[in-house]
């Protein structure tokens, strides 16, 4: 037969057991904090991806809108050349006929 337990004895398994948690519990909260820390390495590398994919976005915007000012410019001018020669040509033709 086993002795009964004394009050004492009870007193230090119950603190043996609740130093035993307070142990898993450090451990899970480490694990934690470390998963966290990976996650929040990870967000802030997509962060700066995703900032540089916008900043590569924007600056071929830029580029597109550069592009499409100078040839509207050059479409201009050569609208504006057009109606020049045609009008000069008119003029000719005018004056040829009187």
């Amino acid at each position: 037969m086993t002795e009964p337990v004394t009050q004492v004895q009870d007193h230090e398994r119950r603190i043996g057991r609740l130093e035993g948690i307070a142990e898993l519990l450090t451990e899970q909260g480490r694990q934690f904090n470390a998963r966290f820390e990976s996650m929040e390495r990870a967000i802030a590398e997509l962060r700066r991806e995703t900032n540089a994919r916008f900043e590569s976005m924007e600056r071929a915007i830029r580029e597109t809108n550069a592009r499409i000012d100078s040839l509207t410019r050059w479409l201009v001018g050569m609208q504006v050349a057009s109606l020049l020669a045609v009008g000069g040509l008119l003029v000719s033709i005018l004056l040829k006929l009187n």
